[in-house]
């Protein structure tokens, strides 16, 4: 079989920790997003324009890429203020960073902005 299409879902696994989203001056907890990665790549960040929006401060406008290469997902960290960090390690501005389906990505707030990836095929062919 062969994969024609993936959906990459970012689950939040921060603990959205009541306090600390007020603090943070939001209203609410971030919610589950899903993109679809069949072609091409999405930026993720906290701008209007971003593909996948993030609106927690501690996120930069433009934070991080995340593109789907084949059947490879990769992550890269677009020099933001806080930092990409994959598994609990700070990715190097710049540099593509493979994710697998279970790797936890956070983008600059453990608490708001920390996911783990699942990948499902959305289509598939003999």
């Amino acid at each position: 079989r062969r994969v024609t299409s993936a959906k990459v879902v970012l689950k939040p696994i921060g603990d959205n920790d009541p306090d600390y989203v007020i603090r943070s001056g939001l209203k609410a907890p971030p919610q589950a997003v899903a993109i679809e990665l069949s072609t091409g790549s999405s930026v993720v960040g906290r701008d209007e324009d971003c593909d996948l929006i993030i609106p927690i401060p501690t996120v930069s406008g433009s934070h991080a890429k995340v593109e789907l290469e084949g059947e490879t997902l990769f992550v890269t960290d677009l020099e933001s203020t806080n930092g990409t960090f994959v598994n609990n390690e700070r990715i190097e501005p710049g540099s593509k960073t493979q994710l697998s389906p279970g790797s936890n990505v956070i983008f600059g707030d453990s608490n708001l902005a920390a996911y783990v990836v699942q990948q499902d095929s959305a289509a598939s062919a003999e």
